[in-house]
């Protein structure tokens, strides 16, 4: 080694020594690395707690009603099934099957000889139902006010002597809602009528 290496090593080993240095420099280093990693994955974490909250919102607020939401129609499916025990007088099958809808309060049948019921009528095919209460006295006219469930239509008829077969139209398709009174009761009836 030459004399200008040797100053330099001993020039490089005395400012070394004079050079203030970190006693503990691994921790130091470390501290600094974890620092690092913290900066770069600060933002990542902020981006999924935002996209973590707007899920959230999501699936927990309700969906908004649309414009054209409507509540459900009083009118169900018509059934055909069994009539009830009370409702079977003058037919020849002992277990007799018809369409038929049961009023609110369960005390009336409509049973329908025509399903479904067509408004307009339907030419040749009227709109008939027997009317059977398990509540009837008889000799009261059977009186029926109806509304279309949602509309301003209405209509009116009565059946003389009580609940019994009548013809029973209506000027528009829909869900008619029907207010029968016979004697001292009354009930509600909710029948659907088809466009034909």
């Amino acid at each position: 080694m030459n004399s200008i290496d040797d100053l330099l090593d001993r020039g490089f080993d005395e400012l070394a020594g004079k050079a203030p240095h970190d006693a503990d420099l691994a921790g130091t280093i470390r501290r600094r690395s974890r620092y690092r990693r913290m900066v770069t994955i600060a933002p990542i974490a902020a981006v999924v707690a935002v996209l973590a909250v707007i899920g959230a919102v999501v699936l927990i607020r309700p969906p908004a009603a649309g414009p054209a939401a409507r509540p459900a129609s009083a009118c169900g499916p018509v059934e055909v099934s069994v009539l009830p025990t009370w409702a079977r007088a003058g037919f020849s099958d002992p277990v007799p099957r018809a369409a038929y809808i049961t009023s609110r309060s369960g005390h009336v049948v409509a049973i329908l000889f025509t399903n479904p019921l067509a408004a307009p009528p339907v030419a040749g095919q009227g709109n008939k139902i027997l009317w059977v209460a398990d509540n009837a006295s008889g000799g009261d006219d059977l009186v029926i006010d109806g509304r279309l469930e949602g509309g301003s239509a209405t209509m009116h008829t009565t059946v003389a002597g009580g609940p019994g077969p009548s013809g029973v139209d209506v000027p528009t398709a829909g869900c008619w809602v029907f207010t029968l009174t016979y004697g001292t009761h009354h009930d509600v009836i909710d029948i659907p009528y088809s466009a034909p």
